[in-house]
Parts: C-alpha cells; sequence; structure tokens
C-alpha cells in the first residue's frame, strides 16, 4: 500500500459522466487530503482524521473504477493535488507509525481497488 497508492490515483484523473470531470473530481480530493495532512503535527492528530481520510481514499478508489470503466484512462501528468498529496505523504511516513495509520486508512479502499482489478482479468 505504500506511496505507490496515491501516485497511481494520479494517473486517473461520483456522477462523473467523462474523464475529464473524475480527473477534475480525483485532482480535488487529493488537495482535501493534502490540506488535511497539513495539519498533522503528531501522531494524535493523525489518528483524530483517520475515518475522514479513509472516506476519501475510498472515493479516490471509486474515481480509479470509474475511470477504468469510461475506458478513456490515459497517463496524465502530474497534478497540483497529486504533487500536493505526495508531499505530504512524503512527511506523514517519516512520522512514528505514520506509515501504518495511513496504510489503515487506505485498507479498505485499496481492497475494494484489488477486488476491481482481479475480477476484471478473470472475465477478461
Amino acid at each position: 500500500m505504500k506511496v505507490f497508492f496515491v501516485c497511481f490515483l494520479c494517473f486517473c484523473g461520483c456522477s462523473c459522466s467523462n474523464i475529464e470531470e473524475v480527473r477534475r473530481e480525483s485532482n480535488h480530493i487529493m488537495e482535501v487530503i493534502a490540506c488535511e495532512l497539513e495539519s498533522v503535527e503528531k501522531k494524535d492528530d493523525l489518528k483524530k482524521i483517520i475515518p475522514s481520510l479513509s472516506d476519501k481514499f475510498e472515493r479516490l478508489v471509486d474515481l480509479v473504477i470509474l475511470a477504468d470503466s469510461l475506458e478513456e484512462t490515459s497517463v496524465q501528468s502530474e497534478t497540483k493535488g497529486s504533487s500536493l498529496l505526495f508531499a505530504q505523504m512524503k512527511r506523514i511516513y517519516q512520522m512514528h507509525e505514520g506509515r501504518d495509520l495511513i496504510e489503515a486508512a487506505q485498507l479498505k479502499g485499496l481492497k475494494k481497488l484489488e477486488k476491481h482489478f482481479s475480477f476484471e482479468k478473470v472475465h477478461d
């Protein structure tokens, strides 16, 4: 579940009807997560926002799955949201237990993502 999870999300770009809407919403969510993480100074701060982060990471996964279903996905250059989020994730990973807490927040979304893509491979 490493930082690659975040990087993967920025390559995807809801009620989004096209890939550009998916990308815009993904970028916005990444900016919001980065903003939340920016306020974290210690482990207890991070623990308080885990439920909120978990919901947002799961929403990003929903957007990845939606982008995949639109079959228009292509590699996109780095966005403001992905850059901000990457920087904050890197900082949080340096904190004592920060990595474990972030990965716990990502777990539900990651399982959904793995299920989607493993199901897709079986049925291709």
